[in-house]
């Protein structure tokens, strides 16, 4: 990731989540960022996001267009897509990132709708930013049934006004696959037989050309398997705040040693299933980051731009330890 701030000025970020919804809140002064292919490869999970602007200008680029986002302006992209965004001055914008299985329920194949540019005052997008200025209030979520609900509207009405955006054009065959493979494999997930040979059987392909296909996304069909369900657990656990155990969590989402599951959870995310469950049940409202130095500061900022799924303590090198390099 190419990341610049004009004059050195950090952005401020502020961090809430509604369910698997994660919203982040940004203001930024005069900065470019690039997304690139090493940051996908590093990525962990698949993600469609929004980018709506709150206030100011900003400039969005995903290599087939380039457009000047404007105040009540929403941008889409995809977290398997390269793009730029740059503004000359202050900005202050609103970043959402639904998990793509989440997405799903409201629109099909969410990521050919990624690059999409929707103007504040056009039909029903108009109702979508300002429905979307509300959620950048504060607002209290007491119960989790409240918090389901919010989360349910919120997905309904981004699916709604993404499909009536218009017409798509048809992924290549290759990308295609790729994502009728994830596809298949998020849908069976909680299988304890979701293994490679099983999907290639499943999908009429060869063992090799399945391994094949996730080296050329630079992982392997196991370690994505892997990252994954521990996305799904993690999702689970914040939710449930204490409600199921960790155990039960984990064997839901196909591991089966509850020791060897919070070896990698914690591996991969910096901390504890369990203590990610008593983290979010004291969690209510935005969350600001104010990392303590220079650098911590500089990696949040980073994660501002870069990042699809980040903890409160971002460490990248934990990135790969998600999907993995072996089987």
């Amino acid at each position: 990731m190419l990341f610049k701030h004009n004059d050195d000025v950090l952005p401020t970020v502020m961090d809430r989540r509604i369910g698997e919804i994660h919203l982040r809140r940004i203001l930024s002064w005069a900065c470019r960022a690039h997304r690139g292919s090493t940051e996908i490869r590093r990525a962990h999970g698949t993600y469609f996001c929004l980018s709506f602007i709150t206030a100011g200008h900003e400039v969005f680029e995903d290599g087939a267009k380039r457009v000047t986002l404007e105040s009540g302006d929403i941008a889409t992209w995809h977290s398997s897509q390269t793009f730029t965004f740059e503004s000359a001055k202050p900005v202050q914008k609103l970043s959402i990132y639904v998990p793509e299985a989440s997405m799903e329920r409201f629109l099909v194949r969410p990521a050919k709708y990624a690059g999409l540019y929707l103007k504040h005052n056009s039909g029903i997008t108009a109702l979508l930013t300002g429905y979307l200025t509300g959620l950048c209030n504060d607002f209290a979520v007491n119960d989790e049934q409240t918090e389901a609900e919010i989360e349910e509207v919120t997905l309904n009405l981004i699916g709604a006004a993404i499909a009536a955006r218009g017409t798509v054009a048809s992924a290549p065959p290759r990308r295609a696959l790729w994502e009728r493979v994830t596809l298949f494999i998020d849908r069976n997930l909680e299988n304890p037989e979701l293994k490679p040979p099983y999907i290639a059987s499943a999908l009429g392909m060869s063992l090799r050309y399945l391994h094949l296909l996730f080296a050329e996304q630079g992982h392997t069909v196991a370690g994505w398997i892997r990252g994954r369900r521990l996305e799904r657990c993690r999702a689970e656990l914040a939710k449930s705040r204490g409600a199921c155990t960790v155990k039960e969590v984990a064997f839901r989402w196909g591991f089966n040693d509850a020791a060897h599951f919070s070896r990698v959870f914690k591996a991969c995310y910096g901390f504890s299933p369990r203590s990610l469950q008593q983290t979010m049940a004291s969690r209510r409202g935005w969350l600001s980051q104010s990392p303590p130095d220079a650098l911590s500061h500089r990696r949040a900022s980073f994660c501002t731009q870069s990042r699809i799924f980040c903890t409160d303590r971002l460490d990248t090198s934990r990135q790969d330890t998600c999907f993995g390099t072996q089987n």
